[in-house]
């Protein structure tokens, strides 16, 4: 879809009102909106969830033209968070070199905060790469 302008705005087409066959179900879209931040960064947030970002879960985001960073809001039943960052362009390859799963075509990667006992972690990235501590 890409990024979302007044000259190329998002546009949810009306539903046709009936079920399509064999299986007389509604075709749907899922579509994740974030921002672009400074040099390119999007955070998207949390992989497999329908609200993929919340203010309960990540606040304090902090941002420049070269990095950015969250606080990461965990509860001591949680092992891992996985977030996903989508790597400015002109950075993937570095990235990919670094050994980062980015991947070459959309720039997404996934980043993993391992959680300790509920202890708040920080998501930072900046060109040399992503940690979650």
């Amino acid at each position: 879809m890409g990024t979302i302008t007044p000259s190329n705005p998002l546009v949810i087409p009306h539903g046709q009102g009936l079920p399509s066959p064999p299986t007389n179900a509604h075709s749907i879209r899922y579509t994740i909106l974030a921002p672009v931040f400074p040099g390119g960064w999007v955070l998207m947030g949390e992989g497999g969830k329908i609200t993929t970002m919340s203010r309960q879960r990540t606040t304090n985001v902090t941002t420049t033209s070269t990095s950015f960073s969250a606080v990461v809001h965990t509860s001591t039943a949680e092992t891992s968070v996985v977030y996903y960052v989508t790597v400015p362009s002109n950075l993937v390859s570095s990235f990919i070199t670094l050994g980062y799963p980015v991947d070459k075509v959309t720039g997404v990667m996934p980043v993993t905060c391992t959680t300790k006992n509920g202890i708040d972690a920080i998501l930072s990235c900046a060109g040399n790469g992503c940690t979650c501590q």
